[in-house]
Order: C-alpha cells, then structure tokens, then sequence
C-alpha cells in the first residue's frame, strides 16, 4: 500500500517528528546569548527570559532533553486538536511533522529553550481557546487559556500584541462576558505571583511589570530591524521563514476558498490559526532579538494551515513537496 503524506497516521508522524526533535537538539548552536541589563529598578527575581536562559546555560544536557520533549509535545498537541475537530474533514495526523518541519531553525539560534518554551506556551493558549467552543461554560479551558498566554508574555514579552486572542475568541467562539473575565483572572494570575515574588524578595512590587513594558515596548516599531535578517547569522533563519510563510499564504488562499466545506468548529478552528498566523507575522515589526523567536511563534499556526494545504493539493504534489520540505529543513539545520 503506497503511503499517503497528506493522510498519514501516528505512527509515522510521530516518528517523524521524534526524528527531527533529536536531530535538533544533536545541532543546537552552543553560544548563548547574553541578556541585557535590566531597565527598571528594585527588580529581585529577573523574568522568565533570564531564567531560562541561565538554566540553558548552566545545564545543556537538560536543556537538550527537554527542548527536545518540548517539540514533541508541542507538535503531538496540535495533532490532537487537529483530529478532535477534524478540521480538514478527513483524519490525519500531518500538523504532527509539520511542526517539526516549521520549528527546526530554532535549534540554530543561541536560546533555544526560551524559544520552544514561548512556541509551548503558545501551543497550550491556542488549544485552550480552541476547546473552549463547546456546550455549555468553559470557564476552565479559558482559564487555561489566559494563563497559559500571560506565561507566553513573560517569558517573550515581544509577544504581548498577541493578547489580541482574547478578542478573537469570544469572536469566533461566542463566549460570553463571564467566561472571558474568568480568562482574564486567569491571564493576570501568574502576573500577579511574579510581582509578590519580588516584593517578597525585598524588591519593588511593580518592577516586573515595568521590566516587561521596557523589553516589549523599547524601540518597537523599528522597521530597521527586518535588515537582521541579511546578516550572516541571519540567513538560513531568514530564507526558511521566507519560505513558511509563503506556504502560509497559500495554505491561507485554499482555506478561504473551501471553508464552506467544513463544519463550524473546525472552520473556527482554523480561522483562529489563521488570525493567530497574522498576529505572530506582526511581531515581525517588533524589536525581536533573534528571527528564531519568530520562527518558534509562526509554527504554531503554521501547522495547522500547511495542514489544510496538503489535504487540498493533487495527489502526486503533496507526495513530492512533503520530503523536499523535510530535507530542506534538515540541510538547513546543518547550514
């Protein structure tokens, strides 16, 4: 029986992304980029950044294996919420690969672990707003939701535009003011422990907040800082992205054309990637550190979509672009 890429089932999906997870983290760039000094004062406890940055550091045989782990979950995750709404109205477990395929480059970059930890946490937001169409109050999967994305905020506090979600959840998905106030104590809940912690820790109780306002506001906007993607180090990151985000687009085209084919959750589904896809391309304008913080956010929606665009490609298409994207990745993990 000839193997069908577009349709695939766990097995091998899952064996794929093991695959490209160990040879991801067997390539990981060893430098690690040394943080900043902090902007505000009375700051004790540092973000989230630092400390993960400072572990990767300290321990990279641990960081190895969960970084690891991490991209696994992440992409096992995805797969499930892909199959539980059947968004693509066959059953398939190809958002598995593909974001191993779109998460690869982060492994080049000198913070890998902040970088997969953001794309997780992004990965669990996303998951929970999705759960959240259901029958009935789904004041936990919102919960969920708002804290898992408040936990994305601080560790990459670039990523605040993406606070946007909760405004297309109860968009697309119809929550009521209720359940969106219970995602919002949820989402201020791991705000709030970090600053008694550092009040605890003799500093200022709103210094976290103000460290985290620097660090996203500071110089954003700075449509200079797209030219980083020209320089040496830059340049495999940057083509890869190049070429994802293309893909996005097209996947983006087909989707619009067919969501009338779908059922309603799963055309939701995919109209929060594709608004999700839009708000990390944003990002895009922010003063990112590395494009590989990019590349970690964008796979998350990119999963999805490239998803709906191998379903809907011509047979022999889909059996030709799949190892081509797969080798491409890999060569250029190597690059």
């Amino acid at each position: 029986m000839r193997f069908n890429v577009s349709r695939q089932p766990i097995v091998p999906a899952f064996l794929t992304l093991v695959l490209l997870a160990v040879l991801a983290m067997c390539n990981t760039t060893t430098g690690v980029v040394m943080p900043h000094t902090p902007w505000s004062e009375g700051l004790e406890v540092g973000s989230m950044w630092y400390w993960l940055l400072g572990f990767q550091a300290a321990h990279p045989t641990w960081s190895h294996l969960i970084g690891g782990l991490l991209m696994i979950f992440s992409g096992m995750t995805l797969g499930r919420l892909s199959i539980v709404y059947r968004i693509y109205g066959t059953r398939t477990c190809i958002p598995i690969p593909l974001y191993g395929i779109a998460v690869l480059g982060v492994a080049t970059s000198g913070f890998y672990l902040p970088a997969l930890v953001a794309s997780t946490l992004l990965t669990l937001s996303l998951k929970n707003f999705c759960y959240s169409q259901r029958n009935g109050y789904s004041f936990d999967r919102l919960f969920r939701g708002g804290m898992f994305l408040s936990l994305l905020i601080l560790v990459a506090p670039v990523t605040f535009p993406l606070m946007v979600m909760f405004i297309l959840s109860m968009a697309l998905f119809r929550n009521t003011t209720r359940e969106m106030l219970v995602a919002l104590t949820g989402f201020l809940l791991p705000v709030f422990a970090l600053c008694y912690l550092n009040w605890a820790l003799g500093g200022i109780f709103y210094a976290p907040l103000i460290e985290i306002y620097h660090e996203a506001i500071h110089e954003a906007f700075w449509l200079l800082m797209p030219l980083k993607f020209l320089d040496d180090g830059y340049r495999v990151l940057g083509v890869t992205l190049i070429v994802l985000m293309v893909l996005d687009l097209i996947a983006l085209l087909f989707f619009r054309r067919n969501s009338y084919a779908l059922p309603a959750p799963a055309r939701r589904v995919l109209y929060m990637a594709s608004h999700l896809f839009g708000l990390t391309v944003l990002l895009y304008l922010f003063p990112v550190s590395d494009p590989a913080w990019l590349q970690a956010l964008v796979a998350v929606p990119s999963a999805l979509l490239l998803g709906a665009l191998f379903i809907r490609l011509r047979h022999q298409v889909a059996q030709l672009l799949y190892p081509i994207l797969l080798l491409a990745a890999i060569v250029a993990l190597y690059l």
